[in-house]
């Protein structure tokens, strides 16, 4: 299967991924990479969060301009990846991988990191498409958080 714009996992010790896959389809079901230029077509994204520091830990980031893809891990803080759920989690998953963008911004033409940052910061127009799982159907919102998750989501 094809990655489409977002893949967002986890590497470490949260028993609980489900907000990780909710952010997933959510970025990918409403933000399109093309809209911010043509220099990043795919964004993987790997969530460090083991509990105890350790070396696999370490962060890492690159940048690929044959395939333009954006790759890289960040550490999420342990303590609140834990206990987060729904819009938290997902602002925490999104604080982290923004900070990947800083990271590689530097070897990437032709790409608006700044721009796809400030279209998903609180209070734009499109923090509203983070969405709760879990949540009763009906409570819509925005459809666009329908779109790809076969589970009960409610945007915010």
């Amino acid at each position: 299967m094809e990655q489409k714009d977002f893949f967002i996992s986890t590497i470490g010790g949260l028993s609980d991924t489900s907000d990780l896959i909710v952010t997933r389809e959510t970025l990918n079901n409403n933000i399109n990479l093309s809209n911010f230029g043509s220099g990043v077509r795919k964004i993987s994204f790997y969530a460090l969060t083991y509990q105890e520091p350790s070396r696999i830990n370490e962060p890492y980031w690159e940048y690929d301009p044959g395939s333009k893809k954006v790759e890289g891990s960040l550490p999420l803080d342990y303590s609140k990846a834990a206990r987060y759920v729904d819009r938290d989690a997902q602002r925490l998953v999104c604080a982290s991988m923004f900070e990947l963008f800083d990271k590689v911004a530097g070897q990437v033409k032709d790409f608006d990191f700044e721009a796809l940052k400030k279209s998903h910061a609180p209070g734009s127009r499109h923090e509203p498409y983070l969405c709760g799982k879990n949540e009763v159907p009906g409570l819509f919102r925005h459809r666009n958080c329908l779109r790809g998750y076969s589970g009960n989501l409610r945007c915010y």
